[in-house]
């Protein structure tokens, strides 16, 4: 496992990192896939997953100028009947097209 490059990292820095690096081994921790879940920690921190109904609130919201208040209600209502059950409380990123169909299809096919 690399360390960095050596310009930018001190001795004393370098040891202390490999010694940390040594603790997570004894520990019986990979010190690269655990430096790999704290990158990944990290960025889920700063997206802040969102759900789905805080995406249809901001997409209300941007349209709200464009948007009668009768149709925003309309719209909001009409996804809520056919995919707030399933949709809801699902993060953004877990929203698949499939799912999206599924929940829609009833409103499509009638």
């Amino acid at each position: 496992m690399g360390l960095g490059y050596c310009a930018l990292f001190g001795f004393d820095e370098t040891v202390a990192a490999a010694i940390e690096c040594r603790r997570l081994l004894y520990r019986g921790l990979d010190p690269i896939e655990h430096r790999r879940q704290l990158q990944a920690n990290e960025r889920a921190e700063k997206t802040k997953l969102v759900t789905w109904e805080e995406c249809l609130d901001r997409f209300a919201e941007k349209r709200k100028a464009k948007w009668s208040t009768g149709y925003t209600k309309k719209w909001r209502d009409t996804l809520d009947r056919y995919a707030g059950d399933l949709l809801a409380r699902l993060s953004i990123d877990a929203v698949a097209d499939a799912i999206v169909i599924r929940g829609l299809t009833p409103a499509i096919c009638r």
